[in-house]
């Protein structure tokens, strides 16, 4: 009977009376629905609200509406519609709403349009017992002519769901004008689109997974990684999410639940050499270097600069689950730029980064990390409720983790610090450098690199400057320590400059020392040149023990001032 129903009523909206001119309009608002009536945010089993905004037309005269939502029946139901001021004070008014449960609109561009006549024409309905859906057919009357104003709100509930399912919008397929109380005269009604409101529900509300990655802030937005979920069975991404500032991120109808997921995390190719050359520097490879040198009779470790299982496997850059003189030859030349650990192959775009449950990262063990099969793949299962996840990852060769995920339930908690540039480790002793403005004569000049040790003994300093190379080029560098290794390699305008005292055995002290002095020239007059060259974070410094030191950093921007320009 009912089937029979919507279909006479389908028939009697087709074949209505056509008006020209002008229409009255019939605009619904909101078509995000962002809050609940309250005004909070909307969780499962609240009620929200749309509205309907009525606009007059001269000489077209409405007094009630037929009107034609449609929803989804297990998420998203209708409770009732209150008018609101277009209807003039001391109009009647009332409405009836006729249910018709399975039934939804095939739609098509057709009966999708902003005219309401031309959607009545085109109707086109579908039926199913589990269709999820239902049609709502509205009498909205009043007893006086309509004003302009808010002509009605519609109130929903929505319903209590399992996690993650699939929301639908409230979809407003007509609304027929009448001249009278339950018909009358028939005009066409505009109807602004869109025609549809999306129910917002606070993305916890319907999640099947609240992650995190553990972020470092020292990784700058651009190359920290998103996330991608796999499906197990078929081997296709279902889900790829970038977290928010803070790591943080919510899945729920992307995802199906009870479903296994394989998790991995990657960075776009192109970024690799700025990752590692920001993340691995000297304190890395001294480390590194330390701790292989200082080994066992029995082939074991000491560790004394490498203490966590999280720490080996950085130091494993030819990753063989053995720490090796290879390891450390390869972070040596990583760390002075002479070679890379890591190049993207030809075609490749995505660039996978190893990734762990947190809770294994912070505990796995100096000896267990061998043990390690698979160090880039999260094997996680979803519920029928939320759960958490949280994810901390590990850049190759970062053995200090200046940029990677911080062992943050490891015994002494690691936080972040303000004032270091190089390392987010505040519990550390930190070495001063200063660098000065320069007011040029000529057109060659010398920045001097100044450092107090604050009496610790260095083994490596590591530096990184950005110049215009269209306006100084660099000559040569001066290097204050005849016993190490001095690098420098400098390209398009970026300089990267350090040494490193690869035996360990002549340590660098003291106070108002100058390790480093680099020369350049102009490429104009020198006394009429205003420039400036910028001291990037990726610096680094580290003790005689191979152990990093902080870096406190006095300006990060050397301004160069030709004389004629005072």
């Amino acid at each position: 009977m009912m089937k029979k129903l919507l279909f006479f009523v389908t028939l009697f909206t087709i074949f209505v009376k056509h008006s020209y001119g002008q229409n009255p309009e019939l605009k619904l608002s909101p078509n995000v629905i962002t809050t609940n009536i309250s005004g909070g945010s909307i969780k499962k089993g609240d009620t929200v609200q749309v509205s309907l905004i009525y606009k007059a037309a001269a000489g077209k005269p409405v007094r009630s509406f037929y009107l034609d939502f449609q929803h989804q029946i297990t998420a998203i139901n209708m409770l009732d519609l209150t008018f609101g001021n277009a209807v003039p004070q001391g109009g009647q008014t009332s409405y009836q709403n006729t249910y018709y449960p399975g039934y939804f609109l095939n739609r098509t561009p057709q009966n999708s349009t902003e005219s309401s006549q031309q959607n009545s024409n085109n109707l086109s309905y579908g039926y199913s017992q589990t269709s999820g859906r239902a049609i709502n057919r509205i009498w909205a009357v009043s007893s006086v002519d309509l004003v302009d104003g808010l002509f009605c709100n519609i109130r929903f509930k929505v319903e209590q769901v399992a996690a993650g399912f699939a929301y639908d919008s409230i979809y407003y397929n007509f609304a027929q004008a009448y001249s009278g109380n339950y018909g009358g005269t028939y005009y066409d009604t505009k109807m602004p689109k869109p025609n549809s409101a999306w129910v917002g529900l606070t993305p916890v509300a319907n999640a099947l997974v609240n992650g995190e990655i553990k972020l470092n802030n020292n990784l700058t937005t651009g190359y920290q990684p998103q996330v991608l979920f796999i499906d197990s069975a078929t081997n296709i991404v279902k889900a790829t999410v970038t977290p928010a500032a803070n790591g943080t991120f919510t899945l729920g109808s992307e995802l199906t639940p009870n479903t296994a997921y394989k998790i991995l995390l990657n960075v776009k190719s192109d970024s690799i050499p700025a990752i590692l050359n920001r993340a691995i520097t000297v304190s890395d490879y001294t480390a590194a270097a330390t701790e292989f040198v200082k080994q066992n009779l029995n082939g074991t470790f000491s560790n004394s600069n490498i203490a966590s299982g999280i720490g080996f496997l950085a130091a494993d850059v030819n990753d063989n689950r053995v720490f090796d003189g290879g390891d450390v030859t390869a972070l040596f030349a990583q760390a002075v730029g002479a070679d890379t650990i890591f190049a993207a192959q030809q075609g490749q775009t995505l660039w996978n980064v190893p990734a762990f449950l947190s809770n294994t990262y912070d505990t796995l063990s100096a000896t267990s990390w061998r043990n390690v099969t698979d160090k880039y793949t999260i094997n996680f299962r979803t519920s029928d409720v939320a759960r958490p996840l949280s994810i901390s990852y590990l850049i190759p060769g970062d053995i200090n983790r200046s940029h990677s995920s911080l062992r943050t339930q490891a015994p002494t908690v690691t936080t972040f610090a303000t004032g270091f540039v190089n390392t987010p480790n505040e519990n550390l002793p930190a070495v001063d450098v200063s660098l000065n403005n320069l007011t040029l004569t000529s057109n060659e000049f010398t920045i001097p690199v100044s450092v107090n040790t604050n009496k610790a003994e260095l083994s490596a300093l590591q530096f990184e400057f950005v110049y215009d190379p269209t306006k100084v080029k660099f000559e040569s560098i001066k290097a204050d320590m005849p016993t190490w290794i001095v690098f420098v390699n400098n390209h398009n305008g970026r300089i990267k400059f350090g040494a490193v005292d690869r035996e360990m055995k002549t340590p660098y002290t003291g106070k108002d020392l100058v390790p480093f002095k680099l020369v350049f020239s102009t490429l104009q007059s020198g006394l009429d040149i205003n420039s400036a060259i910028k001291v990037t974070a990726n610096m680094d410094a580290s003790n005689m023990a191979g152990k990093q030191l902080g870096v406190n950093l006095n300006t990060t921007t050397i301004k160069l001032t030709g004389y004629n320009n005072f």
